[in-house]
C-alpha cells in the first residue's frame, strides 16, 4: 500500500519496528533509480566453431529496437525484451528466435544454411528448388566470389577454379584486358569464323547479354563482386530451353543483392591492398654470358664456313662483330676473335627494368543496405586501382549501385535496380601490330647495352642483318605505345508485381543497358624497329562502339500445393528484346611529334576507316 502510496514522488519509506521512517529523494537518486529499472540486452553471437559473426541483425519483436553485431559478434539493445522474443539473421545462416529469459549475456549459436536441396536456383524467367530441378545447374555462393576476386579487376576472372566445366582464358593479363568464358568447351568449331567464341548468355537482373555482340565491351565489370547475391550457370539444353538459340552455349544468372525488409540500416565497409609480382620471367643472358654466346657462335660458323656446311661469304655479314676475313684465293676463312667495340660496358637486367617488383591493387568497397516493414534497399559503391606487372600498365574502376523494392499495397510491389560504371585503362603495348610482346623483346634484347644514354634518352640497339645496321628498339622503349581504352556502362531496370489472386503473380518489367567503349592506340616512331634505308613512321588507330539494349518481359506465374508434396505450376508470358550496335574506327600515320601532336588532327595520312551499324530483335 505504502509503495503505491508514494510512487512517482520523491519520498521514500522504511518500516523499523513499529515506525515508517519517511525520507525526500534528491533528483540524482530518483534519475539513478529510473535508469536502473531500464534493461539493457547484450549478448555475442558465433557459428558452430565459435568464430564470430559479424553484421548479424538483432531485433526486439514486436519493437523497434535493433542492433547489429560487431567484429567481435557483439551486441547491446536498449530497450526492456521481458517477455519477448529477440530474432537473429544472417546471410547464409538459417534465422532463430529466442525467448529472452532476463540472462545479463546473451550466447546465441547460428547453423549455416547447408542444405543443397534446399537451395533456390534462378531458372528462366523463375526459381525452383534445386531439389525439384532435373537439369544441369551449377552455383557460386558470394562468400567464393568475393574471396576469390580479390585483387583481381572482376570477379569473371575466378570463375575457372570455381565450377566445374567453367573454361576461362585471357589473350593478355594486362588490367582490365576482356575475358573468354566458355561453357563446357566449344559448342561450334565453326563460330569463331563469324566472330563469335562461343560464350555463353549472360543474364545480369533480367538484362540479357551475348558478349560476342558487344565489341569487347565487358557487363561484368559493371559489377562489384561484393553485390552479388547469386550465381546460377544453366549448362544442358533442358536447363537453358527457354532461352532458345541465345542459350546455345550456355546461360549465367546473376542477381544482385537487395535489402531485408524489416532490417535496420546497415554499412558495410571493406578495404583490402594485394601484391602481385611475376611468378616467372624469361631467362635471359647476362653480359658476360652474352659475349661468350657471341664468341661461340662466330667460332662455330667459322668452322662450318671451312668445313663446306656454309656458304664462306657469310663471313661478311660477321665483320662488324668480329675480325673475320676471307682469302679469296683460297675461301679460307680466317677469326681473330670478337670486336670488343661492339660490345657495351653494362650489364642490364631487362626483367628488373620491365617488371615491377611490387603491382599494388587497392580494392575498397562500401554499402548501405536496410528496410522498413514495406520497403527494402541497398547502395553501393566500389574503387578499384590496379598496377600491372609491367611498368606502364594500370587501371582504375568505378562502380556505383542501387536497388529499391516497395509494397504499395499488399497485393502491389514495385522496384528498381540501378548499376553503373567506369573503367579506365593504360598500356604501353599496343592492340594495332601484336607481332611484338614484351617477353619477346626481352628475349632478344642485348645486356650489355644500358637503357638510356648520359642524358636519360632511351636509345637503340645496334644489330646488324645481312651486313647492315638497324637500331632495334630495347625493351623499354617497346613499352612507349600509349594505349588508352575507356568503358563506360550502364543497366538499370524497374518491375511491377501485382497478386490479383492467391498464388497468381503478374509482373511486368522493363531493362536498359548501355555500353560505350573509346579505345586509341598510339605507336610512335621509337617503338619500331630503325631500318637505315627504310625511316619508320608512327601510326593511330581510335575505335569506339555504343550498344544499347531494351528488353520488356510480361509474365503471369501461377503457383499453388496440391498435396504436402505434390506441387502445380505454370509460367506464361512475352518478352521483347531490341539492341542496337555502333561502331567505327580510323587508321592515321605520319605525325611531326611523338609527345605531344599526336591526336589524329595532327595526322598527315589518314589511312583509312570503317563503320558499322546492327539492329537486331527478338519477340518471343
Amino acid at each position: 500500500m505504502l509503495g503505491k502510496l508514494f510512487s512517482n514522488t520523491k519520498i521514500s519509506f522504511q518500516i523499523l519496528g513499529n515506525q515508517i521512517v519517511l525520507k525526500k529523494l534528491d533528483d540524482t537518486k530518483i534519475e539513478s533509480i529510473a535508469t536502473a529499472d531500464q534493461r539493457q540486452v547484450e549478448g555475442i553471437v558465433t557459428d558452430k566453431a565459435g568464430m564470430p559473426l559479424i553484421g548479424v541483425s538483432v531485433m526486439i519483436e514486436g519493437t523497434k529496437t535493433g542492433a547489429v553485431t560487431d567484429y567481435e559478434g557483439r551486441f547491446k539493445l536498449n530497450g526492456d525484451a521481458t517477455g519477448k522474443f529477440i530474432s537473429f539473421s544472417n546471410m547464409g545462416y538459417k534465422s532463430k528466435r529466442i525467448a529472452y529469459g532476463g540472462q545479463s549475456l546473451m550466447k546465441v549459436v547460428l547453423e549455416e544454411e547447408l542444405n543443397e536441396l534446399e537451395e533456390v536456383v534462378l531458372v528462366g524467367y523463375g526459381k525452383q528448388k534445386r531439389s525439384e530441378f532435373s537439369g544441369a545447374v551449377s552455383s557460386v555462393s558470394a562468400k567464393d566470389i568475393v574471396q576469390a576476386s580479390t585483387g583481381t579487376i572482376g570477379f569473371d576472372r575466378a570463375l575457372g577454379g570455381l565450377v566445374k566445366g567453367i573454361q576461362v582464358s585471357q589473350n593478355t593479363g594486362r588490367p582490365g584486358a576482356p575475358v573468354r568464358i566458355n561453357i563446357r568447351g566449344l559448342t561450334s568449331p565453326l563460330s569463331s569464323v563469324g566472330g563469335g567464341l562461343n560464350q555463353p548468355l549472360f543474364v545480369i537482373d533480367g538484362v540479357p547479354f551475348n558478349f560476342d555482340a558487344l565489341n569487347g565491351a565487358n557487363p561484368l565489370s559493371t559489377l562489384n563482386p561484393n553485390d552479388i547475391q547469386s550465381f546460377d550457370i544453366l549448362k544442358d539444353a533442358g536447363a537453358t530451353s527457354i532461352y532458345g538459340s541465345r542459350g546455345a552455349n550456355g546461360v549465367i544468372i546473376i542477381k544482385t543483392k537487395r535489402g531485408k525488409k524489416g532490417q535496420p540500416a546497415r554499412v558495410n565497409f571493406n578495404y583490402a591492398t594485394t601484391i602481385a609480382k611475376p611468378i616467372s620471367t624469361v631467362g635471359a643472358l647476362n653480359a658476360s654470358q652474352y659475349k661468350n654466346f657471341y664468341n661461340q657462335l662466330i667460332n662455330n660458323s667459322v668452322d662450318a664456313m671451312n668445313n663446306g656446311q656454309l656458304d664462306p661469304f657469310t663471313a661478311f655479314d660477321l665483320q662488324n662483330i668480329a675480325k673475320v676475313d676471307l682469302d679469296f684465293d683460297t675461301f679460307i676463312v680466317s677469326n681473330d676473335g670478337i670486336n670488343d667495340d661492339y660490345f657495351g660496358t653494362a650489364n642490364t637486367d631487362w626483367n628488373k627494368e620491365v617488371f615491377r617488383t611490387m603491382a599494388i591493387t587497392k580494392q575498397a568497397n562500401i554499402s548501405l543496405s536496410g528496410g522498413s516493414q514495406k520497403t527494402n534497399y541497398n547502395f553501393s559503391t566500389s574503387f578499384i586501382d590496379q598496377e600491372g606487372l609491367t611498368i606502364k600498365d594500370k587501371m582504375k574502376q568505378y562502380n556505383l549501385g542501387l536497388s529499391l523494392d516497395t509494397d504499395l499495397t499488399k497485393y502491389v510491389k514495385i522496384g528498381t535496380s540501378v548499376n553503373v560504371g567506369h573503367t579506365e585503362a593504360n598500356s604501353g603495348e599496343n592492340d594495332i601490330l601484336n607481332q611484338f610482346t614484351i617477353n619477346t623483346s626481352i628475349a632478344g634484347a642485348r645486356p650489355d647495352l644500358a637503357p638510356r644514354d648520359a642524358n636519360g634518352k632511351l636509345v637503340g640497339q645496334a644489330e646488324y642483318q645481312y651486313g647492315f645496321m638497324t637500331l632495334e628498339p630495347n625493351p623499354l622503349m617497346r613499352l612507349g605505345n600509349k594505349t588508352n581504352n575507356k568503358a563506360y556502362n550502364f543497366i538499370g531496370g524497374a518491375y511491377i508485381e501485382i497478386e490479383p489472386l492467391k498464388d497468381l503473380k503478374l509482373k511486368a518489367e522493363s531493362n536498359a543497358s548501355i555500353f560505350y567503349n573509346k579505345n586509341s592506340s598510339f605507336i610512335p616512331k621509337t617503338v619500331e624497329t630503325d631500318f637505315v634505308f627504310f625511316p619508320n613512321d608512327s601510326y593511330l588507330a581510335e575505335a569506339d562502339g555504343l550498344v544499347s539494349n531494351i528488353t520488356t518481359n510480361l509474365t503471369a506465374d501461377y503457383n499453388f500445393n496440391i498435396s504436402l508434396n505434390h506441387k502445380f505450376g505454370i509460367l506464361g508470358g512475352a518478352a521483347w528484346d531490341r539492341t542496337n550496335f555502333n561502331s567505327s574506327s580510323h587508321f592515321y600515320s605520319g605525325f611531326p611529334d611523338d609527345e605531344i601532336l599526336n591526336n589524329a588532327t595532327s595526322a598527315r595520312t589518314i589511312i583509312g576507316y570503317s563503320t558499322n551499324k546492327l539492329d537486331t530483335g527478338l519477340y518471343s
